[in-house]
């Protein structure tokens, strides 16, 4: 049966909700919050009271029962690197976002809220590709001072989601296979460059690139110089890189749909800067084309600003020497959050199996670099019939198909040493007709899978039983073969 789940997007002035039932959304909306509401809140973790208390009450106005869901998944916040994935929330990952000062962004509230919602319901709580997914290749990493390396943050979780989505519908082939170049424009922006499934380089909005409230790449000695003058707090400097950099610093307003307007009534100096902050993203786009080698498949043009016409009308006369550009507007963040509540790890996903016996799972699929890890599972795993296999397509880089394939059902049956099947079909949830087509569809894949030099009759004997009742012999009559 499909999964029943809340996700839960916290931003800086609202708090997106999504009730899914499977791929199916059954609602969503988003919990605007004032400056007059965030106001009393001198730092973003205040918040999570207030938010917590407006999102009970959007729930219950579209009389949502919580008794129902079977997991809460939240946007992920400023934790350490970490590779892309889903991960389980437990108190240390909130006892950690309330270390976090600098800079603090409100998707650090993901995860406190979730638990919060989860815990007392006894079900599990999960955060998606948080804004510091960092998979850079050593030579990415270097800057010019080894104590200042490049590290990657910025929007993960939409990045990612346009990358698959652009993968399966656009090139029908794996993410593993494309090298894409992924820009994300909305409050602040950054671009990801995705080659063999990760995301191998990026540029964030303080680097290279500015946006309509962050002030990217500056020359460093006017800054510095800036900072020792006494004229501005280290709060101060946080804030113009943060929130009042940008569209906001030249022109006094983030909101783009003005600046366009003021563009159309023939503002010279609007028209500047705005072109100034398209031109200095396709600079930053055309730098990560060089990393590629010049093979990129697609570049996507994706956030709120992607919406735009001038937007997307500049950059893609901008970039299309580099690749074709696909415009894929808006922000997908809640069916991405939605389709990533599984259980993902690496060897602290090991761990837990081997010192808490965690088995909360049916199915496990690996990469092919991870098995060395996986290998070490083969004792408990192996007993369970979960040791991942390439045979059975749970070792594979394309882990999407594999995920999606193992979900939608599929299993892997094989003779024993006495050429004996045994396989499941299903649960006695699913009701006698879901289980006939099950077993139906079993046996035809036995059949057809019969050799062409068995003689006499393939099939000699059939079974079925629940998993600690007795067996019921089924005719093989009328079975061929």
């Amino acid at each position: 049966m499909d999964k029943r789940i809340l996700v839960i997007n916290p931003g800086s002035t609202s708090t997106k909700l999504a009730l899914f039932q499977g791929e199916q959304k059954l609602f969503d909306a988003a919990v605007r919050h004032s400056k007059e509401d965030l106001s009393p809140f001198s730092w973003v973790m205040e918040q999570a009271d207030f938010r917590q208390t407006a999102i009970e009450k959007e729930l219950s106005a579209h009389n949502v029962d919580l008794t129902t869901l079977d997991a809460v998944c939240a946007r992920g916040g400023q934790l350490p690197y970490c590779a892309a994935g889903t991960y389980l929330v437990d108190q240390d990952m909130v006892d950690f976002m309330y270390t976090v000062r600098d800079a603090a962004h409100a998707s650090n509230l993901g995860c406190v809220l979730a638990l919060r919602i989860a815990r007392p319901l006894g079900i599990p709580a999960f955060i998606c590709d948080p804004v510091t997914v960092d998979e850079m290749t050593d030579e990415a990493r270097l800057s010019g001072h080894p104590v200042l390396p490049r590290m990657m943050t910025g929007h993960a979780l939409n990045c990612r989601a346009m990358a698959l989505r652009c993968a399966a519908d656009v090139l029908h082939k794996p993410l593993a296979d494309c090298r894409l170049i992924v820009l994300h424009l909305g409050g602040g922006g950054s671009a990801r460059l995705f080659i063999g499934g990760k995301m191998v380089d990026g540029v964030r909005d303080d680097e290279w690139m500015f946006a309509p409230e962050r002030m990217g790449g500056v020359s460093l000695q006017p800054l510095v110089a800036m900072c020792y003058s006494g004229a501005y707090t280290k709060q101060d400097i946080m804030d113009l890189i943060r929130g009042k950099g940008g569209l906001m610093a030249h022109l006094g307003t983030a909101n783009a749909q003005e600046v366009e307007q003021r563009i159309a009534d023939g503002d010279a100096h609007a028209k500047l800067v705005y072109d100034g902050m398209l031109y200095s993203c396709a600079r930053a786009i055309g730098g990560l084309a060089a990393a590629a080698d010049g093979r990129v498949d697609r570049i996507i043009l994706t956030g709120g600003l992607a919406h735009s016409h001038y937007v997307t009308g500049y950059l893609t006369q901008k970039l299309s020497f580099i690749a074709p550009v696909e415009v894929m507007a808006g922000e997908f963040e809640l069916e991405a959050l939605a389709a990533g509540a599984d259980i993902v790890g690496a060897e602290d996903l090991m761990e837990r199996i081997q010192k808490e016996n965690f088995f909360e799972f049916d199915v496990v699929i690996a990469t092919p670099d991870m098995m060395g890890v996986v290998g070490r599972l083969g004792r408990v795993l192996g007993p369970k019939g979960l040791m991942p296999n390439p045979k059975a397509g749970t070792v594979s880089m394309d882990v999407t198909k594999a995920v999606k394939e193992s979900k939608a059902g599929k299993i892997e049956y094989r003779l024993d040493k006495t050429n004996i099947i045994h396989c499941p079909i299903g649960k006695a949830s699913f009701g006698a007709e879901k289980l006939t087509d099950n077993f139906n569809a079993l046996m035809g894949a036995i059949i057809k899978a019969k050799p062409a030099a068995a003689k006499g009759q393939y099939v000699r004997s059939c079974v079925v039983a629940s998993t600690m009742g007795p067996g019921i012999k089924v005719s093989t009559a009328k079975m061929i073969g």
